[in-house]
């Protein structure tokens, strides 16, 4: 399997026949999108002499740790005397590093669960593959299966630890947090293990702090406020399954608006998006007051199994029913699917789901661009009722397995 990525690591390097896209940094292919690298690259460049692929530095919309990442690896190009596309070069080894690490640790898990290691052929899909290349997402799951990891051999402090590192690079991991504190909660009146879990918690919170201010320090406040108010901000973007339904724009500043199925008017396309926004925290509303219903059990925790499906519904959930949708997202919960995933239908529809995910961005993207609104549409709706699905699976297996979260 490894040796499988390193081949599949090295065919996409070398498959290029210019690191300099012909069609411009903007250009998409089917194997290579430069426009986010453009970003990571500008998004620190008034820490390095300036802009050079755009006119004005866009400004930062990610956690403080990938920002360090970003400034780091600039600087291996800055004082190294490298260029853009040196900056690629490097970030992809980076990339394909930690899908490597992410191999080795799924494999991992795959077998304290005993599952077929054959489930890691899941992250050789098109989709899959496309964005640990083109993206960083891939890095943050390396970061939770980690943290999960090291929860299921019971060194709490250690998977505390990873889940803020995770965090900190992309904000979705720290919806898991109450999800491990109530996984926590029975090991806390264990002498041998209280002590692990507060220090992990405080640890946990601590590089909240320490990150944030070290940036704001260092870099400005607004590398800290910027990234909070451009995505609290953020209106409906055409991709998700909110957009398909009542309209959005490709990106929040957008000026042109597309339609969608239904034209509503300003004030109820404002309170559905406020009723989605509800609906996509509903299994964090719902995981404390199940978790008090079974609490009554003697002796119990949550097993694995049931955190990791706790853990796929809570990102899926909030996946589909976001207004915003990105298609690098799939990697947010698909390495958590080979943990609970069942052969046949459901199998099936993920191999679907990432293909439809695959043909809507980078193909159809192009075609959306160029106008053509209702093909995009149609696959969103689709891929929308896939994860639709597999949310109802999540529900379903929790309810029939709950009876086993014994003490393991």
């Amino acid at each position: 399997m490894i040796l499988t990525c390193i081949v599949v690591f090295a065919l996409y390097i070398f498959s290029r026949t210019s690191w300099y896209p012909p069609f411009g940094i903007w250009h998409r292919t089917l194997l290579y999108d430069y426009g986010d690298f453009a970003y990571y690259y500008e998004m620190v460049s008034r820490f390095f002499g300036g802009t050079t692929l755009v006119d004005i530095a866009p400004r930062s919309s990610y956690p403080p740790l990938f920002f360090l990442l970003a400034v780091v690896l600039r600087s291996i190009i800055y004082f190294t005397g490298g260029d853009f596309f040196h900056f690629i070069i490097l970030f992809q080894i980076l990339m394909g590093l930690a899908f490597g690490g992410t191999l080795l640790i799924a494999s991992a898990i795959l077998e304290i669960l005993n599952r077929s290691k054959a489930w890691l052929w899941l992250l050789f899909l098109p989709s899959s593959l496309y964005f640990i290349f083109n993206r960083f997402d891939i890095l943050v799951a390396l970061t939770l299966l980690v943290s999960i990891r090291f929860l299921i051999r019971k060194q709490f402090f250690w998977s505390l630890v990873f889940l803020a590192l995770s965090a900190l690079l992309k904000w979705h991991t720290a919806f898991l947090a109450p999800l491990y504190f109530f996984h926590l909660v029975p090991f806390v009146i264990h002498p041998t293990h209280q002590r692990d879990i507060i220090r992990g918690w405080c640890a946990f919170f601590g590089l909240f702090f320490a990150t944030h201010f070290f940036v704001g320090l260092i870099f400005g406040w607004d590398m800290i406020f910027d990234p909070y108010i451009l995505q609290l901000y953020r209106s409906s973007e055409v991709g998700s399954f909110f957009a398909a339904l009542f309209g959005g724009r490709i990106y929040s500043r957008d000026p042109i608006a597309f339609s969608g199925v239904f034209a509503l008017p300003p004030f109820f396309n404002e309170l559905l998006s406020f009723v989605f926004g509800i609906v996509r925290f509903l299994p964090l509303a719902f995981l404390p007051l199940w978790f008090v219903r079974q609490s009554r059990v003697q002796n119990f925790h949550m097993s694995t199994e049931l955190f990791l499906l706790w853990g796929c519904l809570i990102l899926m959930n909030f996946v589909l029913w976001n207004n915003v949708y990105s298609n690098q997202w799939i990697l947010w919960f698909l390495p958590l699917l080979l943990f609970v995933l069942s052969r046949g239908k459901e199998l099936l529809l993920v191999i679907v789901f990432d293909i439809l995910n695959y043909l809507q961005f980078p193909f159809f993207y192009e075609r959306l661009l160029a106008g053509d609104v209702w093909s995009f549409q149609a696959l969103v709706f689709v891929r929308s009722a896939i994860l639709l699905w597999l949310v109802y699976r999540m529900v379903l297996q929790i309810t029939q397995k709950q009876k086993y979260a014994f003490v393991e």
